[in-house]
Parts: structure tokens; C-alpha cells; sequence
């Protein structure tokens, strides 16, 4: 043996790490942000959020006379929007593979990048307004995952603000309007998308208006019937969970109730007693087949009769 292994053997000591604490959690919080943001319902309530101020700022930057900074900070912000969608829309159509193919698929987007030429370039408001408003409800049906209570409460919420204040834009040059500020456009967008009665006092003047005011019409028939019919669905359901719980004393129903039933005791005791006798009729059975040797015939293995 060599003095090497002569000598007394040293336990490893574990790697301490030489990271500040600070490092460690802000790593921590990093991931549970990162974690946070993978989900699925966040990414599609940031891409939809996005979509919603992209369309609104660039809406609002084509639409009204705005002086000095205004103008220049509103067409600056759309112009910053325009190029995120931009990168959006390349970044997921190169992980689909084929571009043109996700284009095809997937064609809010590209309708998205294409609808403020009709406002900043070429004046054609509603063309803009519906190509946004049929841009968004593509998205908003590929990211409410089936759920119609989300899908016409965003479409409503959407719908509502958009039309509103287009329609302050359409109606400001009829000055027999009384669509022409944006509270009232407000309640006139939304009052008809929850159809609600408000007389013939608001109503559009121009041919744009009364085309964005049809638009809005045939919004309401998806979103704010489907709306209603999910709240409606969801509180007779309660209500009828509510009848139907086990503390209603009805004694018919709780077969129907939930979790398994409980036996009593005299059940288990009838059931103990049917077990006897069939045990015992079993006994004389054998015992009979076992003393008939006439008919040449004997018990097969493990106690089965053979007839």
C-alpha cells in the first residue's frame, strides 16, 4: 500500500455556489413570469389585446384632424404596431414551414396589416372598419378555444368601442346628425350590439354610416345573441345544480345524486344471508353429486359440476 493510500481519505465537499442570492431569485421570477406567459389563455389574451389597441390606434391616427404632436405620437405608435404584427406574422408562418400556405390558413393577420391603406393612404373607412372587424373575430375564434361566452363578450366589447368611434368620424360632416359625439356614438354602438330599444333618436345621416350601423347589426345577431344565451345558460344551471343537491330531502332522487350511495345496516345483513344460503344450497348439491355414482359422472377439479 503506498502512502498515498495509507493516509485518512477526505469526503468530498459539495460545490457551493458563488451566485449572489439576488441572481438566484430574480432567475426564480424570471421563470415563473416565463412559465406565466407560456400558458396558453395569457398568449391568446396579449395577442388579442394587441390586436384590439393596433386597430384602434391606427383607427384613431387615420381617422380624426389631430394638430402637432398628437398626429405625430398617434401615426408613430401605428407605425411601431404595424411592424410587431409584421414580425408576428413571419415568425409564426416560418415555424408553420410554408408562408403562403399560412397566409391562406391563418388570413387575419395579413387583412390586419393591409387595412390601414384605407385610411392613411386611400379614404375608404369602411373598408377598413369591416376588414378589422372580420380580421378580429378570425382571431378571436381561433383563441377563445371553443368558449362562446368569451367569444361575445369580446366580440361586443370590441365591436362596441370600434363602431362607436368610426361613427363619430363617418357622421361628422352631416350636421343634421346626432351621431356626431363620441358618448353618444358610444351608446348608439352598443345599445344596438345588446339590442336594446333607443328609439329613432340616434340614428345615421350618411351612407357610411347606415353601412357601418348594418355591420354592427349583423354583430349583434353573433355576439350579443350568443352572449345572452351563455348567461342565460349559466345561471338556469346553477339553479339547477342548486335543486338538484342531495340536501333536498327527495328520497326518489338519490339514485341520481352524486358520489356513490351508502347501504345500511339492514342491507348488509340481507346480503349476508342471501350469501348463506347459496352457500348452503351450493353444500347439498355436492353432496348429492358426489352420492349418485349411477350415472357414471364425478365432479370436475376445484368443486365446477359436470353434468
Amino acid at each position: 500500500m503506498s502512502v498515498a493510500e495509507s493516509g485518512p481519505r477526505l469526503a468530498r465537499v459539495p460545490a457551493v455556489s458563488t451566485e449572489p442570492p439576488e441572481s438566484v431569485s430574480a432567475g426564480t421570477a424570471r421563470g415563473r413570469v416565463g412559465s406565466f406567459l407560456g400558458r396558453r389563455g395569457v398568449r391568446s389574451a396579449l395577442r388579442l389585446g394587441l390586436i384590439a389597441t393596433y386597430s384602434i390606434v391606427f383607427m384613431w391616427g387615420g381617422f380624426f384632424d389631430w394638430a402637432g404632436w398628437t398626429e405625430t405620437f398617434l401615426w408613430s405608435a401605428g407605425a411601431i404596431l404595424w411592424i410587431v404584427v409584421a414580425a408576428l406574422l413571419v415568425r409564426e408562418a416560418r415555424r408553420s414551414g410554408s408562408f403562403w400556405r399560412y397566409v391562406v390558413r391563418n388570413p387575419s393577420l395579413p387583412i390586419l396589416l393591409v387595412a390601414p391603406a384605407f385610411l392613411w393612404f386611400v379614404w375608404m373607412p369602411i373598408v377598413a372598419f369591416l376588414l378589422v372587424v372580420v380580421a378580429y373575430i378570425l382571431e378571436l375564434r381561433n383563441h377563445s378555444a371553443g368558449d362562446g361566452f368569451w367569444f361575445s363578450f369580446g366580440l361586443v366589447l370590441f365591436v362596441g368601442v370600434f363602431a362607436g368611434l368610426s361613427m363619430v368620424e363617418v357622421e361628422n360632416e352631416a350636421h343634421a346628425s346626432s351621431l356626431r359625439s363620441p358618448s353618444d356614438a358610444m351608446f348608439w354602438a352598443f345599445a344596438s350590439l345588446l339590442k336594446l330599444n333607443y328609439g329613432r333618436s340616434l340614428s345615421p345621416e350618411t351612407s357610411d354610416g347606415r353601412i357601418l350601423a348594418t355591420v354592427v347589426g349583423v354583430c349583434a345577431l353573433i355576439g350579443a345573441s350568443l352572449f345572452t344565451a351563455q348567461l342565460v345558460k349559466w345561471i338556469v344551471g346553477s339553479e339547477q345544480a342548486d335543486g338538484a343537491s342531495p340536501e333536498s330531502g327527495d328520497s326518489d332522487d338519490g339514485a341520481a345524486g352524486e358520489g356513490p350511495a351508502v347501504i345500511g345496516d339492514d342491507a348488509n345483513a340481507a346480503i349476508l344471508a342471501e350469501l348463506r344460503a347459496i352457500r348452503s344450497e351450493l353444500a347439498e348439491l355436492r353432496g348429492q353429486t358426489a352420492g349418485a355414482d349411477s350415472s357414471g359422472t364425478a365432479p370436475a377439479s376445484g368443486g365446477t359440476l359436470v353434468e
